[in-house]
């Protein structure tokens, strides 16, 4: 049902496994206990770093069907994106696959689209098992985006560190432990925003601006939720979150980042904390679902965000837009 000019409300679409694979600084970090695959090195055996991330979709998708004896007919569509050129990395993935395949972009915000719209197609009988994947790689992001590692250039302390992680989960119409309930789709803001060693300030906008607007929507306040998370926003992009909805609803206290949640901010070396299209999957796919089956928490509103920009478009000076997407999962426990 939609709700409001951009939000929809479900009330059949469940989740019902995930599937997590993670690098070796992200096991280093908070994600090691919520992981399926820990990979030893950035080359996970492999000649590139494109094909590591490669190999670590696979990784992924093969051990989600593993856990549910699924096989690629009994999936009715994947949606997954990632950042590198041109959707590269989900593309070739799919082709040892026999499942029918949407790829997304929407920059850090991919899994949040892939969320929202397998649970639109689950909710409308459009399909019984859907999985929402996206991954990214430390080295391959900042290949494309910025420069090699090995050109060894400095970065900002406001930077970013991109998460190398995939995560998936199986979205059905079979009641399960964990319900999706809520989204609310974003739109593209740009406040002319150009630095582009601070992406989270670049995103936090337009966060604050699909947040509120599911509240708005959905009649709601930050107190109807046990833990309110964006999706790669880290120290800096969280702060000026957290400003606006202490501003807005005062003494918000269950507001935080998934690029704060992956990483140990104080001990590990990750500049502002993480980002990328793996960093909400991650998270989501396994730390959230752990605390959601615990009955730790009862109802997460989760909003990945994304900065809607490309090596060419930084060089030419041009701003950085953002989009963020918002999803709410519930425990029926």
């Amino acid at each position: 049902m939609k709700i409001g000019n951009s939000s929809y409300k479900f009330n059949n679409v469940y989740l019902d496994e995930t599937s997590v694979a993670i690098g070796k600084l992200e096991a280093e970090g908070k994600m090691k206990n919520y992981a399926d695959i820990i990979y030893k090195d950035t080359y996970f055996n492999e000649e590139s770093f494109e094909k590591a991330e490669r190999k670590m979709q696979i990784d992924t998708i093969t051990n989600l069907k593993s856990k549910r004896y699924l096989l690629d007919n009994d999936i009715d569509i994947l949606f997954s994106g990632d950042l590198i050129n041109q959707e590269i990395i989900s593309t070739f993935v799919m082709r040892k696959f026999d499942i029918p395949y949407i790829g997304l972009y929407g920059a850090c915000s991919t899994f949040g689209i892939a969320t929202i719209l397998a649970s639109i197609f689950i909710d409308n009988n459009l399909a019984n098992n859907v999985i929402a994947m996206a991954s990214s790689h430390t080295q391959g992001a900042e290949r494309t985006f910025r420069y090699p590692i090995e050109y060894g250039g400095a970065k900002e302390e406001s930077s970013t560190l991109t998460v190398t992680g995939c995560g998936a989960m199986l979205l059905t119409n079979k009641k399960t432990k964990i319900k999706v309930t809520e989204a609310t789709i974003g739109k593209v803001l740009d406040v002319e925003y150009k630095n582009s060693f601070d992406l989270g300030g670049a995103m936090a906008p337009s966060a604050i601006e699909t947040l509120f607007t599911h509240f708005r929507n959905f009649k709601t306040t930050p107190n109807h939720y046990d833990l309110i998370l964006t999706g790669d926003l880290s120290q800096i992009g969280r702060s000026i979150v957290s400003k606006a909805l202490n501003e807005e609803f005062k003494n918000v206290k269950n507001y935080d980042d998934c690029g704060l949640i992956i990483y140990d901010y104080f001990s590990q070396d990750v500049y502002s904390g993480g980002s990328g299209c793996g960093c909400s999957a991650v998270v989501t796919c396994g730390y959230i679902k752990d605390k959601l089956l615990s009955g730790e928490i009862k109802k997460v509103l989760i909003c990945p965000t994304g900065a809607l920009m490309n090596q060419t478009t930084t060089l030419q000076k041009e701003t950085i837009p953002s989009i963020s997407h918002a999803f709410v999962l519930e425990s029926e426990l």
